[in-house]
């Protein structure tokens, strides 16, 4: 299977040095089953000028029992300052007598909406997930689970897994040593059996299909231990999945953004993990692609295929495709298509010989503009 590639890094302004906006929430969007409204989602949405197209779906943490603001609405105004438009998720909760999976129907509901929302269009394959404490083991769930696995029977909208994962010290085990107790309780109840616990230890249910992750915890974290996120970047190697992993020497659980005022401040005055972040983000996920040069033949074409570079070795690169793998999985064998250039960006061209998922192997073409790196935007556009 061939596709000729472009090596390219976007242009863009520095969304790192915008302040954090208090933006307004849009009005909340209802999810229902069986006829009534079981969760609420609520959207904020970046400024015209800056938003890039992407989304965000934000699952706040709580242990199951509650959901903390700070890991919810702050969390979008700072993706929305960045360019994102981002959905926090009022979800059922288990304190509340709603167990598994209702909690999980709702986060597959919210994609499904987020990906068709008529009020404020994304590009529906750079919609992404970020969850905090026990927020990220749902955001981990709904990135490793089927979409046509039996927790999401009878749902009246399908959804695809969200495209990115951002995890910040996230409970990922329902077994002992891993499992953080409470959320356990609240999610499954008191004695949960040793094939349900399994079923939601996110570690032993990842696969090749899981998204690429951006995963962070501390390692003096006393409630969520680090390990949890450990046994998740193991579990995301051995699978092949592209990924980052920080493990910041010490900060308290919950810590969200890392300052008591966010408000006004910009990423850079943020707490390490989110600079890392964001930058993760936008060069993989957070800005479109810039258009071809005026009345170059390549003007009006829209990108079809874009992702990353993820492992250069001599004259083979490993990518990781992003945006488009299904148009890259229609692509016939032998069909070579033309790259647009951008202007003082180009790298060179790739011919991908060989796929599976998201990961693929390209063989360089041609290589102009500076050696490649880990990181490097590659994107095809096609008719």
């Amino acid at each position: 299977m061939f596709a000729t590639l472009l090596v390219a890094l976007a242009s863009v302004q520095d969304p790192l040095d915008r302040p954090i906006a208090p933006t307004k929430p849009a009005a909340a969007i209802g999810l229902r089953e069986a006829e009534r409204e079981v969760a609420r989602l609520v959207p904020y949405r970046p400024d015209a000028p800056s938003a890039n197209g992407a989304a965000v779906l934000v699952l706040p943490g709580g242990g199951y029992g509650h959901l903390a603001a700070h890991e919810g609405e702050v969390y979008a105004q700072w993706l929305s300052t960045l360019g994102f438009a981002a959905y926090v998720l009022e979800y059922r909760l288990g304190r509340d007598g709603h167990r598994h999976p209702a909690p999980l129907r709702d986060a597959a509901q919210a994609l499904a909406a987020i990906r068709s929302d008529p009020e404020f269009p994304v590009d529906p394959e750079r919609v992404g997930v970020i969850g905090s404490s026990a927020g990220g083991h749902l955001a981990a769930t709904i990135a490793a689970f089927d979409p046509a696995g039996p927790e999401f029977a009878g749902l009246s909208r399908a959804h695809r897994r969200p495209d990115f994962a951002v995890l910040c010290y996230p409970v990922i085990g329902m077994r002992d040593p891993l499992a953080h107790a409470g959320s356990r309780r609240n999610l499954l109840g008191d004695a949960p059996d040793e094939a349900l616990r399994t079923r939601l230890s996110i570690e032993a249910q990842v696969d090749a299909a899981f998204p690429p992750s951006f995963v962070w915890s501390s390692a003096d974290d006393a409630v969520v231990s680090v390990r949890n996120s450990y046994a998740l970047a193991d579990a995301l190697a051995r699978a092949g999945v592209a990924h980052e992993l920080h493990v910041f020497p010490a900060a308290p659980h919950g810590i969200g953004l890392g300052v008591r005022e966010p408000l006004g401040k910009t990423t850079r005055a943020l707490h390490p993990w989110a600079r890392l972040c964001a930058e993760w983000l936008l060069a993989r996920f957070g800005e479109p692609l810039a258009t071809a040069p005026a009345g170059s033949d390549t003007e009006h074409q829209e990108t079809r295929i874009a992702g990353y570079v993820v492992a250069v070795d001599g004259e083979r690169v490993t990518l990781n495709i992003t945006v488009g793998l299904r148009h890259l999985q229609r692509d016939a064998a032998g069909i070579s298509l033309d790259c647009f250039v951008l202007p003082n960006r180009y790298k060179g061209e790739l011919r991908v010989v060989e796929h599976e998922g998201r990961r693929c192997v390209a063989e360089r073409i041609r290589v102009t503009g500076g050696e490649l790196r880990v990181g490097d935007r590659v994107a095809r556009r096609t008719d």
